[in-house]
């Protein structure tokens, strides 16, 4: 153990590589001996190197943005150069190593003194990625950015724009084919995107029972498939107004195919539903998710208990689910009036 007294005091310290790279001094033995128990840890296993850390920012940054580039996306590698380049000669001019979590502390509280929470986050993410690559490379040891209090995005909440059956169906005939298909399914399923995206034939039960859904699988765009966002399957009924489509679409598939698709085998992507349909136009402004939101609601309409409602959406709080009610409140409060008079 590397702590030595000094006078009255005790000084730790912590090497890497036959390299002193922490040291401090305590009143304390006990002291001295849990900070360096502490920092001892940070650099076990590491492949840090005191050599490499001397390096100043800019020039491991130099290094970072090629190695970088064919990893990302090309509009993530494009905010990463933004913001390497928005950092202060202060910063890039140190010893990588020498670079502190008060360091870049100061660098977000700046940032965020001028920009949105979401912008601040895109920069942090940017400074995180490479010193995630400084540690990986021996640069650093820990990642300073870590303890870095970032401020949260604050995502403006969307008012939800329900469509009632009638309009459904109205929108998913004008849009017609596979797409039509899927609005009209989205809306009278409830399911969310990925979930319906997932969709096998084989999940379709058209047994004795009534007609449902069994959504037992998401996959997000560019993703593995993964359990529903409850983690756990249910059932979804396969209501009259969808009833015939789901059967034209299962016709000539087999169970593993996919359901919402044009041949079994392509899956639905975003972005081209969205410049098919012209569903900025056509849905007037609505998002996709608001056909989920049309399914509470029109259920709801329709008397379908909040228990029930909440278990076909796969809610795991009945609060999430009775927040639909605020669409129905004019024709609950009418209800309530008319039993007043007997």
């Amino acid at each position: 153990m590397s702590i030595r007294k000094r006078g009255r005091r005790y000084q730790a310290q912590v090497k890497a590589h036959q390299e002193v790279v922490a040291s401090r001094t305590f009143d304390t033995l006990a002291a001295a001996k849990a900070w360096h128990d502490a920092e001892v840890l940070k650099y076990k296993d590491s492949s840090y190197s005191i050599q490499l850390g001397k390096a100043k920012a800019t020039d491991v940054i130099a290094q970072w943005l090629p190695a970088r580039k064919p990893q990302v996306a090309e509009s993530t590698y494009a905010t990463d150069k933004q913001v390497v380049s928005m950092l202060p000669d202060s910063l890039t001019g140190k010893q990588v190593r020498a670079i502190t979590t008060a360091d870049l502390q100061r660098l977000v509280n700046m940032w965020a003194a001028t920009r949105k929470p979401s912008t601040v986050t895109r920069y942090a993410d940017s400074v995180k990625a490479f010193f995630a690559w400084c540690v990986r490379r021996g640069f650093v040891a820990q990642n300073p950015v870590v303890k870095v209090d970032i401020p949260k995005r604050r995502k403006e909440p969307r008012p939800m724009r329900p469509l009632d059956e009638n309009e459904l169906t109205t929108l998913a005939e004008g849009v017609g084919g596979i797409y039509g298909d899927a609005i009209a399914i989205l809306g009278f399923s409830g399911m969310r995107w990925g979930e319906a995206r997932a969709l096998r034939v084989g999940d379709v039960l058209l047994g004795d029972e009534f007609p449902r859904f069994h959504v037992v699988r998401s996959q997000p765009e560019g993703k593995a498939e993964k359990l529903p966002k409850s983690y756990r399957g249910r059932m979804v009924p396969i209501g009259p107004q969808i009833e015939q489509r789901v059967k034209g679409l299962m016709e000539g598939r087999g169970k593993d195919d996919y359901l919402l698709s044009r041949d079994g085998e392509s899956q639905l992507w975003r972005s081209r539903f969205v410049r098919a349909t012209g569903w900025a136009e056509a849905a007037d402004g609505r998002t996709i998710h608001d056909l989920r939101h049309s399914a509470a609601v029109n259920w709801l309409r329709r008397g379908v208990p909040a228990h029930t409602v909440q278990a076909w959406l796969g809610h795991s709080d009945l609060a999430m689910t009775t927040r639909y009610t605020s669409f129905l409140g004019m024709d609950i409060d009418q209800a309530a009036f008319a039993k007043l008079g007997g």
